[in-house]
């Protein structure tokens, strides 16, 4: 820890110096300028169309210091779509149970924070920070021939910080939980767990990787 009492994390981010996302972001939160009513031509508004597109900056921030452009319902759509489509898992130390059966990611449970690109002296600053819960479940058959029925076990993934930190560091730590424990079905319910804990974390850096790398595109535009 830091010699003044600074956790290590809020040490790292002073290290960055004002030029990082989240100095900025947290600096600057709600000082932007106030935009005021002003007529303009049609020639005017062309003007500051073309000025916006060839510096991504408004035209009332010509000194180009500070200003932030919100993502935050693209990042939380996108989130959704990225670990649904991908989040399929085949069992991991499943000790012969169902060896076909896999391990999905279905929704998101919540999605809290915000994504945004902060202009910063003219150089756009992307960052990201959200607090994930993912609903997960799995599909196991029990019994045989007439007796067959399906036991659907089902879960969470609580991913305390879905940020950019992550992608940096390649890390994305998750606690994974089973809803309605049964000890009739506890080998399965074991064998889903170990399984999400085994697979989730380079699943979530990828997606994390997804997600900076489709901002930055957003960043440019």
């Amino acid at each position: 820890m830091a010699s003044d009492g600074a956790t290590p994390a809020e040490a790292s981010q002073r290290a960055k110096g004002e030029l990082s996302y989240h100095y900025w972001h947290g600096k600057n939160a709600g000082e932007a300028p106030k935009a005021e009513a002003k007529r303009i031509t049609s020639e005017e508004a062309e003007a500051l169309s073309r000025q916006v597109s060839s510096t991504q900056i408004s035209a009332w921030n010509a000194a180009g210091t500070w200003e932030e452009r919100g993502h935050t319902i693209w990042a939380k759509a996108r989130i959704e779509e990225l670990v649904t489509e991908n989040g399929t898992f085949e069992l991991v130390g499943g000790n012969g149970i169902d060896a076909d059966a896999r391990v999905r990611i279905v929704g998101v449970k919540s999605c809290e924070g915000d994504a945004s690109v902060v202009m910063i002296r003219g150089k756009p600053r992307r960052g990201f920070d959200f607090e994930l819960t993912l609903n997960w479940e799995a599909a196991f058959a029990s019994g045989g021939g007439d007796d067959e029925q399906e036991v659907i076990i089902k879960g969470t993934v609580h991913v305390p910080e879905f940020s950019r930190d992550g992608v940096e560091d390649e890390e994305c730590a998750c606690e994974v939980k089973v809803s309605d424990r049964n000890s009739e079905h506890a080998p399965r319910e074991n064998a889903c767990v170990a399984t999400l804990k085994k697979r989730c974390e380079d699943f979530l850096v990828r997606t994390l990787m997804t997600i900076d790398s489709e901002l930055e595109e957003r960043a440019s535009k």
